[in-house]
């Protein structure tokens, strides 16, 4: 299981530098560039103006599988990004010439690189440097010195939230490409269909040349049975596709790389109270069933629930796992938990809790979610993980080889 550990504190911090002002060009491309090649070791780029700490850095990620390179300052950083698409940047804060919430913004304002996700290396723990370092666009911010569990613990979760998103979004636009290529194949036939009906239609008006009409009839005839023939290829190499993939095009199969992407949404919103937020799902992929933006609603209610909860330098654990037919989803906080009142009378808005609970309303964001569970044939459940503190909540989604009645 990928396992965040909270920020640790700092015994020295560096001196802040000037910045430089140069704004370097960076490379466009399309997005899924930003993926190593299939089956390859994840590439994470190491950014620090000290080759002892590069070096270091570099020992540790190396030793633990991945594949590394090095540069001792931003300018090299944007370089390098050039010729090497990282899955994940470690970028120093403070360093001489262009410091790294410079390299940030401007990796971060190109459409090219900016889904690669940075984490943020610094001896100043402050709240206001952690701050800015996530309004710069970074994903996480560690401190030095480096805890070896901490780094590559942070480094896998990160990697694995954007391979999933990457390979999320390839298959979206694969297909959009393949719904462009029907549009294309459909377009002319049925112009041709159009015309010939029409030419059908005048001659069945004038009623004077019966043999032209039949003529135009099968050439009509011929066409439409070419768009069937189209219509039914692809509907056969799909149905292929999905049983071999275990998804399909239909607008209510997902994945888990899915599910973890809804759930990364949360980390950036988790770190900025500096609350962990571990996550861990099976490899490879698992096909859900359910709405796609009624399960995303489902998940942002349950993780809103967990990170408005779970109190400054918490954790959250995420796991997704397959239990028989179902694929499940677990979100456990250390927070106060559930009162009594809420679990006896579970999903009411607005539920008022017990008389002298420190706890606040929990408003109407599980009741929506277990209404919307409900409806995609999913279920929703509740409780703390001991007597008295630490929510856990429970999403059990249909898969896909089950039975279920139409999703309403």
């Amino acid at each position: 299981m990928t396992e965040a550990l909270p920020i640790s504190s700092s015994s020295f911090a560096k001196k802040a530098s000037p910045t430089a002002s140069a704004n370097l060009a960076l490379p466009r491309a399309s997005i899924k560039t930003l993926s190593s090649p299939h089956g390859a070791p994840p590439l994470v780029l190491v950014v620090d103006d000290q080759e002892r700490n590069l070096q270091m850095v570099k020992k540790m990620l190396t030793n633990d599988g991945y594949r590394v390179i090095t540069t001792l300052s931003g300018e090299k950083a944007i370089e390098a990004i050039g010729s090497h698409w990282p899955d994940l940047i470690l970028l120093d804060v403070v360093m001489p010439d262009m410091d790294g919430f410079e390299v940030c913004e401007q990796i971060k304002n190109n459409p090219a690189t900016q889904n690669i996700p940075i984490i943020f290396l610094s001896g100043d723990t402050g709240h206001q440097s952690i701050m800015k370092g996530f309004a710069k666009g970074g994903v996480d911010y560690i401190s030095k010195p480096f805890n070896k569990s901490e780094l590559l613990a942070r480094v896998r979760t990160h990697v694995e939230l954007h391979r999933s998103q990457v390979r999320h979004i390839k298959q979206m636009q694969e297909r959009r490409h393949t719904l462009d290529l029907i549009a294309h194949e459909w377009h002319k036939p049925l112009q041709r269909l159009s015309m010939f009906m029409s030419a059908i239609h005048a001659d069945m008006r004038e009623a004077e040349r019966p043999d032209s009409m039949q003529a135009l009839g099968r050439e009509a005839m011929k066409e439409t049975e070419r768009m069937i023939v189209s219509i039914e290829g692809f509907l056969k190499e799909q149905s292929a596709q999905s049983e071999a993939l275990h998804e399909s095009l239909a607008p209510w199969g997902i994945t888990t790389d899915d599910l973890k992407s809804m759930v990364g949404k949360w980390y950036v919103t988790a770190k900025r109270k500096l609350v962990d937020l571990a996550l861990s799902a099976p490899e490879p992929p698992l096909p859900v069933v359910g709405l796609s933006f009624a399960i995303n609603q489902i998940v942002d209610a349950v993780l809103s629930n967990a990170v408005n909860f779970t109190p400054q330098s918490g954790h959250i654990e995420v796991r997704i796992t397959q239990e028989e037919d179902r694929i499940v989803l677990h979100v456990i906080d250390d927070g106060p938990g559930f009162s009594e009142e809420y679990l006896r009378r579970q999903f009411q808005p607005f539920m008022q809790q017990k008389a002298g609970s420190s706890q606040p309303s929990l408003g109407v964001g599980l009741a929506s979610a277990k209404r919307i569970a409900d409806r995609i044939h999913a279920t929703l459940m509740i409780g703390n993980h001991s007597r008295t503190s630490g929510g856990h909540v429970k999403v059990s989604f249909p898969s896909r080889n089950m039975d279920l009645p139409p999703i309403t």
